[in-house]
């Protein structure tokens, strides 16, 4: 910026130079006494004349290629605006026209009527998922539970085997996973499941520790989740985040990009903005896209989305930006 300043202040100097040369010429020639006097002018100011001559050629070659830079610009701009909002226009025609066969064999549905159904899907097991996982982390990762967990673990079980929920810790905390599960299927009182609280416990140990546990078992909770609709779907799935991929480069190879990041993200509906996360977290979007992904936001609304995320809470935006930084880190 400052380079261009000076350039702008040298040429003004130039021309009010060359102005004052072009004024004082006739002056200087009606000074002059005689033949000689005129001739040795004239040798003067001829190499004068010229230099402005040449200067005047450099403003007006210099003012060309301003102009002819500004085109290069504006048709730059034209074609990457017709590549951007084509693959905008791409993805939505794949949403409105593919027509896919749904999960559970009941007829067939449009791109869009599909993520709907998947994200509908995920919100009725959702307890499941919770249940199943909150048993996880109880037989994977004992050690990370709190003692009043325990202590309501130790009133599932059968009182006669163990004296008070420290020695049910210990034993439980010392043997492999085995002898854990072990522990759950024989040492649990009848029916306690339903009627003693241990299904409520394990959800309650899912919502307590989820977002505490490694990127290990972030993969097995994401993909048990969604990696059977992207197994079934795979055709339609792998063009869509091909597309999604495409655009973030795009915009991605341009310095401001804030009209196509917030063009982008009003473009795409949650549930894009769900499945893509899906995607995310099962290992479907390489590096450069995750970054990407990162420096625009896209996922920014999954912070406000309510009954798909794995605890309602919160903090779930901060939980995905810690994997998607820790996937780009890894």
């Amino acid at each position: 910026m400052q380079e261009s300043k000076t350039w702008t202040f040298i040429e003004i100097l130039l021309i009010i130079f060359s102005i004052i040369t072009l004024f004082l010429l006739p002056v200087l020639s009606s000074k002059a006494n005689n033949l000689e006097d005129g001739d040795h002018l004239a040798s003067t100011l001829a190499p004068v004349l010229s230099l402005v001559s040449s200067l005047l050629v450099y403003l007006a070659f210099k003012t060309q290629i301003k102009a002819n830079d500004k085109i290069q610009m504006q048709f730059e701009k034209q074609n990457f605006d017709q590549n951007f909002f084509r693959l905008i226009d791409n993805i939505e025609k794949r949403l409105n026209n593919s027509e896919i066969v749904r999960f559970d064999n009941e007829g067939k549905e449009k791109g869009y009527a599909i993520l709907d159904y998947i994200i509908e899907e995920i919100k009725n097991k959702n307890d499941n998922y919770s249940v199943s996982f909150g048993k996880y982390i109880l037989v994977k990762y004992p050690e990370k539970l709190e003692n009043s967990i325990w202590e309501k673990f130790y009133n599932e079980i059968d009182g006669n085997k163990y004296k008070s929920w420290k020695i049910l810790k210990k034993k439980f905390i010392n043997s492999d996973i085995s002898n854990r599960e072990k522990i759950i299927s024989v040492d649990l009182s009848e029916y306690s499941d339903y009627e003693n609280g241990f299904h409520d416990l394990k959800i309650e140990v899912f919502n307590t520790y989820f977002y505490e546990q490694s990127l290990e078992f972030y993969y097995t909770y994401y993909n048990n989740i969604y990696g059977r609709f992207f197994a079934k779907y795979v055709v339609f799935f792998d063009s869509y985040f091909k597309s999604i991929s495409m655009i973030l480069k795009q915009m991605d190879s341009i310095n401001n990009s804030e009209f196509y990041k917030d063009y982008l993200n009003d473009n795409l509906t949650t549930y894009e903005k769900i499945i893509i996360w899906m995607a995310v977290s099962t290992g479907k979007f390489g590096e450069e896209s995750r970054m990407r992904l990162l420096k625009f936001e896209v996922l920014s609304a999954l912070g406000r989305v309510k009954g798909v995320k794995p605890v309602p809470s919160p903090e779930f935006y901060q939980h995905v930006l810690k994997l998607l930084k820790a996937q780009t880190k890894s």
